[in-house]
């Protein structure tokens, strides 16, 4: 039986943002899955509308468009007239058989898994040997996150109030100027703890905000980030292959960019 976040996404959460063919957003990620994959199709996992999946077939990837409910993809590609083919694919049981999927890519997917081990495991299991499973997404455990929303309040840029919660989301980095501040110290401490002092980190999850439309992470219930998702992955495994090779201030980078390879 599907769980509340995943019936959260059944007729798409995030239709806040999907009304467009904008796929500029996502060309530094279609890039990034490009360099990495040496031959073969990709799966492109969570696809949602599919847009990602677009700008990577734009960059002539043999794309495969995945989602829990493909019907959005599907319908956003009629509504293009793009041939992308869109396969429903669970994480928490993917219906492929062992070694047999080239390539798996996401993008702003993990943090919303309840459950980002298995759904590693899975590919782990599918993918054939030589096969990479490049992740990008936010790192929400990072201070950054929390020092960019204290800024842009304090500066105006963003409608942040310094007390009082006034919309009724809840964001992984504080929601208030205040609380911004103290996930700051909150956040920079976990990092500091997962970087120097903890072999076996425990990952660390929230209760999500399930109202429509998401905003940005609103929904998400894993804080993800890359330091936890780098050891799920050699538990299952994988190779890292790249750890956040284009991001400044590595594991405190308000984002995650990872290549991992199956070698056997």
């Amino acid at each position: 039986m599907p769980t509340e976040i995943e019936n959260f996404y059944a007729d798409n959460g995030y239709c806040g943002f999907g009304n467009s063919a904008d796929v500029d957003r996502f060309s530094e990620y279609a890039e990034f899955v490009t360099e990495a994959i040496r031959n073969g199709h990709v799966y492109e996992l969570g696809s949602g509308l599919g847009l990602a999946a677009y700008a990577l077939k734009l960059k002539g990837v043999d794309v495969i468009a995945t989602d829990i409910y493909p019907g959005n993809a599907e319908r956003k590609f009629s509504e293009l007239k793009i041939e992308i083919p869109v396969k429903l694919i669970n994480l928490n049981g993917i219906d492929s058989a062992d070694n047999s999927v080239s390539n798996y890519c996401l993008n702003q997917v993990m943090e919303h898994l309840e459950n980002p081990a298995k759904a590693i495991s899975e590919v782990y299991r599918t993918l054939r040997p030589g096969g990479r499973f490049i992740i990008v997404g936010p790192n929400l455990m990072s201070p950054l996150s929390s020092l960019k929303c204290i800024a842009y309040g304090v500066l105006g840029k963003w409608k942040t109030p310094w007390f009082r919660r006034t919309d009724g989301y809840r964001y992984p980095f504080g929601d208030t100027i205040c609380e911004s501040v103290f996930f700051f110290f909150i956040n920079l401490m976990r990092t500091i703890f997962r970087l120097f002092f903890s072999k076996n980190r425990v990952p660390v999850f929230r209760k999500p905000c399930l109202k429509k439309p998401a905003i940005s992470d609103s929904d998400a219930v894993f804080l993800m980030n890359p330091l936890d998702v780098r050891q799920m992955l050699l538990e299952s495994g994988f190779e890292i292959e790249s750890y956040q090779s284009k991001r400044r201030f590595g594991s405190f980078a308000g984002s995650t960019w990872i290549i991992a390879l199956k070698k056997n």
